[in-house]
């Protein structure tokens, strides 16, 4: 069987490419030298047209020359430049010779013949086509040496900015490859920032400062520097001879704990520096989907945890002395370190409230996120019926915003 022919650019297009990037280069040296071009106009005869588009770009010339006079700009000028104006001043002669009717513009067949005497008589038509549809602005039939001298310098302009644009980007432009460090699914990556403390109670992120955690389903957990460097490479113990299946991770920076959520009906405690379980919330209605840690900077007593559930439940821990009480109490742990969920509900738990919005979904609870500032929080599923739900912490009543999307979020 032969193999299909690779399609192979022409020696026309390849031309058109050329010219184009020369143009913007032509362009780019006129913007740092508009009083040679002006002065340069006036020797050869150029057209008064020409005069006034140097005559905007003057305030340009000013900056780049220190204020200097033209004859001091002219001496100081470099081949380049020179160069720059001669083509330019070329490309207008031709513009007004292919002009045959005088109108001041150029139909598409005229501006065939004028790209030609620049490009080459072999250019494809159908490429100067598509440019002079591109240059003619106001949609007229006809291109000016002003639209079609516009039309460059934007181009360029455009270029520069987007140069610009990918230059301020916060990723690097080479691929890092980063060691796999899961052996299963990953099935959560958070990126937590760091703080610095202000007072006991106030805190401050820092900007652009910041790391990882991720976790797979087994179980394992890694924490990652800001640069994806690998740090810590932790595990969750196992619960008896039940298989884990792990299916989120949130961090309580405030409170240095780190919160893993399983298929088990359950969530663990874990402290940040020796990864050892603290507590374990049993007796959840149904699996934990998804989780959501929020605290408030000004005052990191407060804080809200979050989760929804398969059931399409969504729960919500309201702390307002989260550093004195924190999210579990010796006096409510048994030995095996476990604390039940109605604990929180029984308002036996000081300074806690737990907001219960059962069924609000008509299936898995995939996301949920506290809106800070609002006391309102949003979670959405798969669901076609209440696929996005934003409500109030309130537990009564119906949420006051649902939306219903073909086949959910």
């Amino acid at each position: 069987m032969r193999p299909n022919k690779v399609k192979r650019p022409t020696a026309s297009n390849r031309k058109v490419e050329k010219a184009s990037l020369r143009w913007h280069e032509i362009v780019g040296k006129t913007v740092m030298a508009q009083r040679e071009i002006t002065s340069a106009s006036a020797r050869t005869g150029a057209s008064s047209r020409m005069s006034a588009v140097s005559s905007h770009g003057s305030g340009a010339a000013n900056q780049g020359g220190g204020g200097s006079g033209g004859s001091q700009q002219t001496s100081g000028s470099s081949i380049d430049q020179e160069t720059g104006q001669e083509d330019l001043i070329r490309m207008q002669e031709i513009f007004e010779e292919a002009d045959e009717d005088g109108g001041g513009g150029l139909d598409i067949d005229e501006f065939k013949v004028a790209m030609k005497k620049v490009l080459g008589s072999k250019t494809d038509d159908r490429e100067l086509e598509k440019l002079f549809m591109k240059v003619d602005t106001n949609c007229d039939g006809t291109v000016d040496w002003d639209e079609f001298l516009s039309y460059m310098l934007l181009e360029y302009l455009e270029k520069d900015l987007i140069k610009a644009m990918m230059a301020e980007l916060p990723f690097s432009k080479d691929e890092v490859e980063v060691p796999r460090k899961h052996s299963s699914l990953i099935v959560r990556i958070r990126h937590v920032p760091l703080t610095r403390s202000v007072s006991f109670t106030h805190s401050l992120p820092i900007p652009g400062r910041g790391r990882y955690y991720s976790i797979d389903e087994s179980g394992i957990v890694n924490t990652w520097s800001g640069g994806m460097q690998h740090t810590r490479k932790l595990r969750c113990p196992p619960r008896g001879q039940v298989p884990l299946c792990c299916r989120d991770i949130a961090v309580l920076t405030n409170l240095s704990l780190v919160l893993v959520a399983s298929t088990l009906n359950e969530l663990w405690f874990f402290d940040v520096s020796k990864f050892e379980k603290q507590c374990t919330v049993t007796r959840l209605p149904y699996s934990v989907e998804c989780m959501h840690y929020q605290y408030n900077y000004n005052n990191s007593n407060q804080s809200h945890l979050l989760w929804g559930d398969t059931g399409g439940n969504v729960f919500i821990i309201a702390l307002s002395e989260s550093l004195q009480t924190g999210f579990f109490s010796e006096a409510y742990l048994n030995s095996k370190k476990e604390m039940p969920l109605e604990v929180y509900s029984s308002g036996k738990f000081p300074h806690c409230k737990l907001y219960q919005h059962r069924g609000i979904h008509g299936s898995w609870t995939r996301q949920i996120k506290f809106l800070s500032g609002s006391s309102q929080f949003i979670s959405c599923s798969w669901s076609s019926q209440s696929s996005m739900v934003v409500s109030l912490l309130r537990e009564n009543g119906r949420p006051p915003y649902i939306f219903n999307v073909t086949k959910g979020l």
